[in-house]
């Protein structure tokens, strides 16, 4: 019976509009979704407009982490979901709530849309005088409260909530509204959905925002979406083909994962469903673009097959390369927003200062390496000197080549026999002319050739010189790398680097005597990490030794 008075009352609530009794209308409406919510029906959609029930969806939360609104102007640059859309949301309700329904009118244009995409009463109002008889007819029905948690904002005009409407002691209804303004300021367009349909509605919050504000920024946007839904729904493997070659990730944040290339990353987003958390729900509540940059503030809850939550808000930049693929993924934690904003600036500009192995050597590399992927044989061969040497000191291979062209042609072989793309990591670097790398040739069936190699520059900026180790032949390319610098770009301090090196080997081999002979007597460590050694003179430090070499003893 209670179904079929609130089938009713639509009828009602159309007939009335047809007459012109827009207030009557509106009334009728808000009778029929509160029957409809008594009721606990979810799936009346068909009722009114004749088209199948939707499927069920499962609902989904999340909280905010801001806990209260946070004062901030409008556009400011600030982690919390604040803009003046949110502001205009919040007023709104409050001013229905108080019934000063006039000056709750003057927030809306002419002609102002209201699109109800709920399963209940999902009928759609244009023009202010529909929409202020709508809220009336709230008011008359005896709603006393209202509640609006703003989730997600973008750019000036545009603003998520989740919003609570309170009759008395006796029921509530909780909407999920996307309000967007105009040029003016002015509410043009209300959208609701159910609380359970959060997917959708950021999803339209997203979509107004690449057709309006954020158009300039749509090819960067549509990227990113595409990687995040990939590395999502595909554990990460679907992102690989959106990450660049020279991709790194570097997390920030005090317990955070570290930092590694793409096959690092991947192997991270597989760990989640690894570990069991099939289920996720993320919500981008604010977004920051400069540049190839964007700068995000991400609420994410993940629910295990146990159905335990666990959910966490922190910033993650994204910053793609010229050819529009993922270069940087780098995480940070809400209380570093300052550092992530000037990291934004940063990659924005393109005056990158990292402390991942950066230099002259290594952006040439990553060129070369993009003309090959690209098949761009003869502009790879403009990054090579003439007079070229390459050194192959891997076991089992023997393939010097001197001379670019030689090489030229030993590269494009790989690829002439089913290889389709040369991957480069940087290790290390020295000065601008010097760069340790892990790099290697792939294949589509998953087979890859990996190597070490320690490229050098010419005084043209040209690579000069290339020697290659094994994979797993660390210490004699690091000892390459650190012999090419001191016997050319540092010669000036070698004997530096002979008492360091000399310390660093007493150290491997456990010889503390020869340490504290090489150590002066003002000797002072300094550990900045937060979870380091903290500060202690010569001796100190000998003893953090011990205490390593007997935790190795042990087996710990």
């Amino acid at each position: 019976m209670i179904l079929d008075h609130a089938d009713a009352c639509v009828a009602l609530a159309r007939l009335r509009e047809s007459a012109g009794d827009l207030r009557g209308s509106a009334a009728s409406r808000a009778d029929a979704q509160r029957l409809y919510e008594l009721k606990g029906a979810t799936e009346p959609l068909h009722r009114l407009r004749g088209s199948e029930p939707a499927a069920e969806q499962t609902s989904t939360r999340a909280t905010d982490p801001a806990a209260a609104h946070r004062p901030g102007a409008a556009g400011s640059r600030s982690p919390y979901a604040e803009n003046a859309s949110a502001t205009t949301l919040e007023r709104g309700w409050r001013l229905i709530v108080a019934g000063q329904l006039d000056e709750f009118a003057v927030l809306s244009t002419d002609d102002a849309a209201l699109i109800d995409r709920r399963s209940v009463v999902a009928e759609d109002l244009h023009g202010r005088e529909h929409i202020l008889a709508s809220a009336r007819a709230f008011v008359d029905l005896g709603m006393d409260g209202a509640h609006a948690e703003v989730l997600a904002v973008r750019g000036s005009k545009l603003t998520l909530a989740r919003v609570t409407l309170g009759f008395g002691n006796t029921s509530e209804i909780v909407t999920l509204q996307v309000l967007e303004l105009d040029d003016n300021g002015l509410a043009c367009r209300y959208v609701f959905f159910d609380e359970h349909d959060l997917d959708a509605a950021i999803n339209e919050l997203d979509l107004r925002y690449a057709a309006g504000e954020g158009a300039v920024h749509r090819d960067l946007l549509r990227q990113i979406v595409a990687f995040y839904r990939a590395a999502r729904l595909e554990h990460g493997d679907g992102a690989r083909d959106l990450m660049a070659p020279g991709f790194e990730y570097v997390d920030h944040r005090p317990l955070g994962f570290g930092r590694g290339d793409r096959d690092y990353f991947v192997t991270g987003m597989r760990s989640f469903g690894a570990a069991g958390m099939t289920d996720a729900t993320e919500i981008d509540r604010t977004l920051h673009v400069s540049g190839r940059a964007l700068l995000v503030v991400q609420t994410v809850v993940r629910t295990t097959e146990q159905a335990s939550e666990y959910e966490w808000t922190d910033s993650t930049l994204l910053a793609l390369d010229v050819s529009g693929r993922v270069l940087r993924v780098e995480h940070f934690a809400l209380d570093d927003w300052d550092l992530a904003l000037a990291r934004l600036d940063e990659l924005a500009s393109g005056e990158i200062h990292t402390p991942s192995p950066r230099n002259s050597a290594v952006r040439q590399a990553e060129r070369l390496v993009a003309r090959f992927n690209a098949r761009d044989f003869d502009g790879a061969r403009l990054l090579i000197g003439n007079d070229f040497a390459r050194f192959d000191r891997r076991h089992g291979v023997s393939a010097p080549a001197d001379g670019a062209d030689a090489y030229m042609e030993a590269a494009r072989a790989w690829f002439d026999v089913g290889f389709d793309e040369l991957v480069l990591e940087p290790l290390a670097v020295r000065g601008e002319s010097l760069m340790l790398s892990r790099g290697g040739y792939r294949a589509a069936d998953g087979r890859e050739v990996m190597f070490l190699v320690v490229y050098e520059l010419d005084r043209d900026d040209l690579i000069a010189r290339g020697t290659h180790f094994d994979e797993d032949g660390l210490v004699a390319a690091h000892t390459e790398l650190d012999t090419r610098y001191f016997t050319g770009e540092a010669a000036a301090y070698a004997e530096i680097a002979l008492v360091a090196a000399r310390f660093a080997a007493a150290s491997r081999r456990d010889d503390f005597d020869a340490m504290r002979e090489l150590m002066t007597p003002d000797f002072v460590l300094v550990d900045h990490r937060p979870l380091g050694y903290g500060e202690g003179d010569g001796e100190y430090f000998i003893d953090l030794s011990r205490t390593r070499t007997q935790v190795s003893a042990n087996g710990i």
